[in-house]
C-alpha cells in the first residue's frame, strides 16, 4: 500500500474486520498503560498476502503529562516465525532421533580422518561400552584408543585403504575395550561424507555391540563341527536322501564301505550307485518310509566292494523346518562281521552238540551193559556186604544216566532264539507227564507273556517236580503274576512244608539237594538268558514260594482274572 495511501487515514479502515478488532483491543491496552510490546497480529495485505506482524506502540506526553501523539512500529515477524518453527521441528526431530538411538543398541558417531579420528558427534549410549560422550568429543579418549590392540592396526588400515579407494561406505568388525579391560565384539557401518572436490570431510556411521550374536554363532559353529565330526566318527552308516531319491548327505563309514567321495555321492540314486537288484529292493523300502512317514527296520544286503555286505538299517523321515519337502533318513548297522561269527558259532556248537549226543550215546549203551551185568551179578547172591557193594554200583550207574540227561538238556539252553511264550501254556506244558494225582493246579495270569528261552517251560517242570519230590503234603500248587514297579513278578507256590532257611539260601546251587541238584540250577540259567530272575521266598512249614521278577519290555498282556 503507497504511503500517501495511509497519511491521514483512519487506521481501522485500513484493517479487516477482525484485525480492526484486534487493534481496537491494544489501543485500549495502549491508552490505559501508556505502552505495549510485541503483540502478536495477523494482518491482510491488500494483495491478498496474509502476513505475521508484531506491534510495539508508545504514548507520546507533554511535560504535564497529557498525552500529545501515539508512535507504533509493526514489525513484519512472517519469515522469523516460519524460520522458527522449522527450527523448532527440526529441534524436536533432533530430540525424536537421540531418543530412538539412546533407547536402542546402535550407537551413532561422526569422526574426522585425521590422526586418532577425532569425534565430532557421539550418542550418549556409548556409555554401553565404559565412556561418556563428552570423553570422546572433548578428545580426552580418541577413539582410536579404545580398539582393542589385536584389532587396532588392521582397523585403522582398512578404512585408509576404504578412504582412499574412495568407497562410499564400508563394513568392520572388531573389538571395543572397556575402561575396566572387557571387550565387546561390535560391527561398524561408516558412510563417508567427500566434498565437491572428492575429500573426505567427515565419516559417519552406527556401532552395533555384537559380542552375544558372535560367541551365539561361535557355539553354533562348534556344534556343528562336533556334529559333523560324529557323523563321521560313526561306525554306523548314515545317509539322507529327499524324495527323487538322490542323496543329499552320507558320512564318512559309507563313503569308505563303497569306495565313493562325499562329493560324487551327493546327488546321485541308489540305481547311480548299486545293481538294478539291489537299487530296486533299497528305493522299494524307501516308498515305504516316504509314504506312511513312520519308523521302520530293514534288513538290507548291498554289495559294496564287490562283497555282499549286510545291514540292519533303519529308516525315518525328517521333517523339513524351511517349508521345502521332508528328507529319509537312514541309520545302518554293518552286521557282516557279527553275522558270519554267528554262522562260525552255530556250526561249532552244532559239532560240539554233535560230538556229545555221540559220546552220550556210547555212554550210555556202556551203562547199559554195566547196569545188566551189574544184575546178573545181584542175581543169587546172598552175601550182604557183596550185594550192597552192587547196589552202590547200581546207584552210581543211574546217577551218570541221570548226569547225562541234565547235561542232554542243559545243552539246548540258549541254542535258539528267544521268543514270546504265553505263561498258562508253559506251565501246563511244563507239568504234563509229571504224578500230579491229589495236586490241584492253579493258574490265574491271564494273557501274560515273556519273552524267554523256548526251554522256559523247563522252569515249571523243575518247580512242580521240586514241590512233589520235597514238599511231602502238597495238595495244590497255584501260579500268579501281578505287577511291581516297571516289572512284572511271577509267583509259584505250594502247600507243603517250605523251605528252611539254608535250602532258600542255596536252592539254585549246582549239586545242592537230596535229588540230582541240577533242576532248580538249570531253572535260574533259564531264566537269566533274558534278564530274568528269580528268587526263593515264603516261610519254612508254609509252603514253598518262589517269585520270578520279569524286567520292563520282556513282558506283555496284563495279567487279569481268569
Amino acid at each position: 500500500m503507497p504511503r500517501e495511501s495511509i497519511i491521514g487515514a483512519n487506521a481501522y479502515e485500513l484493517l479487516g474486520r477482525e484485525e480492526a478488532d484486534m487493534a481496537r483491543r491494544v489501543a485500549d491496552k495502549l491508552m490505559r498503560e501508556g505502552s505495549v510490546r510485541d503483540v502478536p497480529m495477523t494482518l491482510a495485505r491488500r494483495d491478498g498476502i496474509v502476513i505475521d506482524a508484531e506491534i510495539s506502540a508508545a504514548r507520546v506526553e507533554d511535560r504535564a503529562g497529557k498525552p500529545l501523539y501515539y508512535v507504533a512500529v509493526v514489525h513484519d515477524v512472517t519469515d522469523q516465525r516460519r524460520y522458527r518453527g522449522s527450527l523448532e521441528r527440526a529441534l524436536e526431530e533432533r530430540r525424536m532421533m537421540e531418543a530412538i538411538i539412546e533407547s536402542s543398541p546402535a550407537v551413532a558417531i561422526r569422526w574426522t580422518d585425521s590422526p586418532g579420528w577425532p569425534v565430532e558427534y557421539v550418542s550418549s549410549n556409548v556409555r554401553q561400552f565404559g565412556y561418556e560422550a563428552a570423553e570422546l568429543t572433548s578428545g580426552v579418549v580418541e577413539f582410536t584408543s579404545i580398539i582393542h590392540p589385536d584389532d587396532r592396526e588392521r582397523v585403522v588400515r582398512e578404512a585408509e585403504s576404504f578412504l582412499r579407494e574412495g568407497q562410499g561406505e564400508f563394513e568392520q568388525e572388531y573389538r571395543i575395550v572397556s575402561p575396566e579391560g572387557e571387550a565387546h565384539w561390535v560391527y561398524d557401518r561408516t558412510t563417508v561424507i567427500r566434498g565437491p572436490g572428492g575429500d573426505v570431510e567427515a565419516c559417519q556411521g552406527v556401532i552395533v555391540d555384537v559380542t552375544e550374536m558372535k560367541d551365539a554363532l561361535e557355539r553354533l559353529s562348534r556344534t556343528e563341527k562336533q556334529l559333523a565330526l560324529f557323523m563321521d566318527v560313526s561306525p554306523v552308516v548314515k545317509f539322507m536322501k529327499d524324495r527323487s531319491g538322490r542323496y543329499v548327505y552320507v558320512n564318512r563309514r559309507l563313503c569308505e564301505a563303497v569306495g565313493i567321495s562325499p562329493d560324487d555321492w551327493v546327488g546321485k540314486t541308489d540305481w547311480d550307485v548299486y545293481p538294478p537288484e539291489t537299487a530296486r529292493r533299497l528305493v522299494e523300502a524307501d516308498r515305504q518310509v516316504f509314504e506312511d512317514g513312520k519308523l521302520r527296520l530293514f534288513t538290507e544286503v548291498v554289495p559294496m566292494k564287490g562283497m555282499p555286505r549286510e545291514f540292519l538299517t533303519y529308516k525315518f523321515l525328517v521333517p523339513s523346518t524351511a517349508g521345502g519337502d521332508d528328507l529319509l533318513a537312514g541309520v545302518a548297522v554293518d552286521l557282516t562281521e557279527e553275522r558270519r561269527s554267528e554262522r562260525a558259532l552255530r556250526t561249532a556248537n552244532e559239532k560240539i552238540g554233535l560230538l556229545g549226543s555221540m559220546t552220550r550215546h556210547d555212554i550210555t549203551n556202556q551203562l547199559a551193559v554195566l547196569a545188566g551185568r551189574i544184575e546178573i551179578a545181584r542175581v543169587g547172591e546172598t552175601d550182604p556186604v557183596r550185594l550192597g557193594h552192587f547196589n552202590d554200583l547200581l546207584s552210581s550207574a543211574n546217577a551218570i544216566q541221570g548226569l547225562l540227561n541234565f547235561a542232554s538238556e542243559y545243552q539246548e539252553i540258549g541254542s535258539k532264539a528267544p521268543e514270546w511264550i504265553p505263561v498258562r501254556l508253559a506251565f501246563a506244558a511244563g507239568t504234563v507227564g509229571l504224578p500230579m494225582e491229589g495236586v490241584r493246579s492253579e493258574v490265574d495270569v491271564g494273557g501274560l507273556e515273556v519273552y524267554a528261552d523256548p526251554m522256559f517251560e523247563r522252569v515249571f517242570r523243575n518247580l512242580v517236580d521240586n514241590s512233589l519230590r520235597h514238599g511231602e503234603k502238597v495238595s495244590v500248587v497255584r501260579l500268579t503274576a501281578q505287577p511291581e514297579g516297571t516289572d512284572m513278578v511271577i509267583v509259584y507256590e505250594d502247600d507243603g512244608v517250605g523251605l528252611s532257611a539254608e535250602a532258600k539260601a542255596r536252592v539254585f546251587e549246582k549239586g545242592y539237594g537230596r535229588h540230582t541238584g541240577l533242576g532248580m540250577f538249570m531253572a535260574r540259567g533259564v531264566l537269566s538268558l533274558t534278564g530274568i530272575s528269580i528268587r526263593a521266598a515264603g516261610e519254612e512249614g508254609s509252603g514253598a514260594r518262589f517269585e520270578m521278577r520279569v524286567p520292563e519290555g520282556s513282558f506283555r498282556g496284563y495279567p487279569g482274572k481268569g
